[in-house]
């Protein structure tokens, strides 16, 4: 892994880890991971490395985690992660 990358790694993993509480219900644990993936993730929007798709894949996670902040279903279909 690149160091300059380490946070977008770190973020994809983040984001994983928020689904996985939300299958099993814990909208909490669910709403912040999916939030801390987001901004990590967010950190690449200018130049998004290996085609992610930076800003869909941030639009996609604070979708889920606001609707698991708010107590609501998430839903669990993961994103694209290229455009």
């Amino acid at each position: 892994m690149r160091v300059e990358e380490r946070q977008l790694w770190r973020g994809l993993a983040q984001l994983a880890v928020g689904l996985t509480h939300a299958a099993r219900g814990n909208a909490r644990g669910a709403a912040t991971l999916l939030d801390r993936g987001a901004t990590n993730v967010g950190a690449y929007a200018a130049a998004p490395p290996h085609g992610v798709d930076v800003e869909g894949l941030v639009r996609w996670a604070e979708a889920r985690a606001a609707g698991a902040a708010a107590g609501g279903p998430v839903d669990l279909t993961p994103p694209a992660l290229r455009g």
